[in-house]
């Protein structure tokens, strides 16, 4: 598959201000230093803990937020050299679809006009068209044609955002920034949109950057997964992969936090102690080594960097073997134990 995106050594800052004249005292490293790429009607699971600037990237690949340094090129064109009017023409081409389903939407427009509002815009195919083009993304996602007539406060939660996924397929678009998309969801309703943009994947092949805090939510729709900290990508991998043959220690204590069905197979939790550090004064060297049960001299003081330690498998850890081998130590005597 060729790439559709690529995200090259991506940073984005915000200026902390304070005093009478609002000058600028230090920065928030929201976003520092992060690469990945998505590939033609893949998924992308991005994964982290709240203010690790999993958001800040999807804005940023969307261009609502402009980047200090680094190139997103998305088809082989950079957008952050794209000035506004270059730009324009590409916003039918990446589109979002927001957290909440009730702040989304304007409750005082009718379906319809939500979801040809932006073929309007753009002008993409002639206004006698518009309301088959409506009638037609309603049945792709699973609402009426009639439903066209009413309001956002006439649906439920899980309708609504079948609008908002909708009114995002209305510009036809190659890629779509999934930002925590079911966490404002029902469980029962989170599947049945997780299915649903599964369904529009195969039907359609749109890519899409998943970004969630649920690992299970993530293994579900994800082909591959970058897990995020700090502000800074710690590992890229396979799904199947990153959740079997996990090689940093973060990874692990996002994974064994994931609730489990089946008391007999419950695993040792890895608790992490401490709180997440400042992003304005992130620690040096490794920025996760302040929490990490396994972290040496070495890790307080030089920064690693990702690196590929298996096809596909990508790394933030300077001894991502040695944590593989105490956890497996530790599954071993748990095994042994319950022997």
């Amino acid at each position: 598959m060729e790439k559709i995106l690529e995200v090259k050594h991506l940073k984005k800052y915000f200026p902390v201000k304070k005093g009478l004249f609002r000058r600028t005292v230090a920065h928030v490293r929201a976003v520092d230093d992060v690469s990945f790429e998505i590939k033609g009607g893949e998924t992308f699971g991005l994964v982290g803990e709240s203010g690790c600037g999993k958001t800040t990237v999807g804005k940023l690949i969307l261009q609502l937020h402009r980047a200090d340094s680094g190139k997103i090129v998305y088809c082989g064109e950079d957008l952050c050299a794209m000035s506004g009017k270059q730009l324009q023409k590409k916003r039918s081409e990446v589109q979002i679809i927001f957290q909440d389903p009730y702040g989304s939407l304007n409750p005082r427009m009718r379906v319809e006009q939500i979801l040809s509002e932006g073929i309007i815009k753009h002008r993409l195919i002639p206004k006698e068209q518009i309301p088959a083009r409506v009638a037609e993304l309603l049945r792709l996602v699973g609402l009426h044609e009639g439903d066209a007539k009413k309001y956002p406060h006439e649906f439920s939660g899980g309708q609504r955002q079948r609008i908002a996924v909708a009114r995002a397929l209305s510009f036809n678009p190659k890629l779509i920034v999934c930002d925590e998309p079911v966490s404002a969801l029902d469980v029962s309703v989170q599947a049945q949109i997780l299915n649903l943009l599964v369904d529009l994947q195969k039907e359609l092949g749109i890519s899409y950057l998943f970004i969630a805090h649920g690992m299970a939510v993530v293994q579900h729709i994800s082909h591959r997964v970058g897990v995020m900290y700090l502000g800074k990508m710690v590992e890229i991998a396979p799904t199947e992969v990153l959740f079997k043959e996990h090689a940093h220690p973060y990874t692990h204590a996002l994974l064994s936090s994931v609730p489990v069905t089946d008391p007999d197979k419950i695993p040792e939790r890895e608790v992490l102690e401490g709180e997440i550090p400042n992003p304005i004064n992130p620690p040096a060297g490794c920025r996760f080594h302040p929490r990490c049960r396994y972290a040496c001299e070495k890790c307080s003081c030089e920064v690693p960097q990702l690196r590929e330690i298996e096809p596909g498998h990508m790394v933030a850890c300077h001894y991502p073997n040695v944590f593989r081998e105490k956890g497996k130590e530790k599954i071993a005597a748990s095994e042994e134990e319950k022997g």
